[in-house]
């Protein structure tokens, strides 16, 4: 299962990166077929140590619209380097480079026909042997709310960490929504493209019932790194024009005033103790959800640190 994501991340990633480039799409055609052969020198690489890549192009129609072959490294939490690349190179030769991080390297090669459109190819990925530690990069993505009204946008505030280099053209953010409601269910989609490290993004929910956004963060840049997170958010959309219930921020007892007794309640519950807490009032920086950062926020505010709950 961990290789068929690889490949098809490796190969959606090709795809786009084809696309930011050509001015306009092939149309399909009969054409020759290609064929391509590649094949690494190794079952396994050591990190630090080289490795290389034969392959040979027959067929198409030539010469290619664009082409493009690359090693690539993948790492279990997602995140990829880019090990070495060779744009519109001869149809047969070599490619050498040397995987740093990792748990596997991937070769695959891209292209564009005339006549043919978008073709990928890869071989079997392989193990990479003793990595070498790698800053991990994240991205979170937090909702304003989990509960918004039929027809009133809900902001999705990004922020990446872990790379500084810039973002290139086709790094971005999709989501997909299935939507449940009494007379049925919808679906919608919607792409945006990314460049800056941190952002908004919204959706508006366009009548009461269970949404669940699936969101795909694909992020790719200037130095070689990616990262691929997919979050997953529930939305109990309420009726247009219900009135939020009044909340006081850290009253997670829900007994009239905030102190330490509702941080520690906080506390329990975050760590799964059967604990009843008022889940609107313990989102200490309403930011949709209740995690830690509530509960240090809380903290702080209690130990007289100049931080305002909301």
């Amino acid at each position: 299962m961990k290789s068929k994501a690889i490949h098809f991340l490796a190969a959606f990633t090709a795809l786009l990166c084809m696309l930011a480039v050509l001015p306009t799409q092939a149309q399909a055609e009969d054409a020759p077929n290609i064929v391509v052969e590649m094949s690494l020198d190794g079952t396994e690489i050591e990190a630090g140590q080289p490795i290389t890549l034969t392959y040979s192009i027959t067929g198409g129609t030539q010469p290619f619209i664009s082409l493009s072959i690359s090693m690539t490294s993948y790492c279990s939490d997602n995140t990829s380097f880019e090990v070495c690349r060779i744009d519109n190179p001869p149809l047969q030769g070599t490619l050498t480079g040397i995987p740093l991080y990792g748990d596997e390297l991937l070769a695959s090669l891209a292209l564009v026909d005339t006549n043919l459109g978008f073709q990928y190819f890869s071989i079997d990925s392989i193990p990479i042997i003793n990595s070498l530690d790698y800053t991990p990069i994240t991205i979170d993505i937090t909702p304003s709310t989990l509960t918004p009204n039929a027809g009133e946008p809900v902001t999705f505030t990004y922020e990446i960490a872990g790379n500084a280099s810039p973002l290139l053209s086709y790094s971005h953010i999709n989501y997909s929504s299935n939507y449940t409601y009494s007379n049925g269910e919808d679906y919608g989609y919607e792409y945006m493209n990314i460049d800056t490290l941190s952002g908004t993004f919204s959706y508006t929910p366009p009548h009461e019932g269970i949404v669940t956004l699936d969101v795909t963060a694909l992020l790719n840049f200037e130095d070689g790194a990616g990262k691929l997170v997919q979050p997953t958010f529930t939305l109990d959309v309420q009726p247009a024009g219900t009135e939020k219930p009044a909340r006081t921020p850290g009253d997670v007892n829900d007994d009239g005033t905030v102190n330490m007794r509702d941080a520690l309640a906080l506390l329990k519950k975050l760590a799964d103790w059967d604990v009843s807490i008022n889940a609107s009032n313990a989102d200490c920086n309403a930011d949709g959800t209740v995690n830690m950062r509530d509960a240090l926020l809380l903290l702080k505010k209690l130990a007289d640190w100049d931080v305002t709950l909301q």
